[in-house]
C-alpha cells in the first residue's frame, strides 16, 4: 500500500499527466482514488486495514 501527495503546481507536467492516466485505469477497474479525511481519522484507518486484508486474503 502507497499514498503519494503530488502538488500539480510543482511536479512536472509528464507526472502529473500520469497520474491522471493512471486514476482514469483505476476508475475504470472500479478502484477510487481519494483523500483521506483526517477528521474521520479513526474511521478511515479502518477502511485502510479492511482493504489491505482483504488485497491479502487467499480465500
Amino acid at each position: 500500500m502507497r499514498a503519494y501527495l503530488v502538488m500539480e503546481n510543482k511536479a512536472s507536467k509528464r507526472s502529473v499527466l500520469l497520474l491522471e492516466k493512471l486514476e482514469e485505469r483505476l476508475n475504470r477497474s472500479g478502484i477510487k482514488i481519494r483523500q483521506m479525511n483526517l477528521k474521520d481519522f479513526k474511521n478511515e484507518t479502518e477502511r485502510i486495514r479492511e482493504i489491505y486484508n482483504k488485497a491479502w486474503d487467499k480465500t
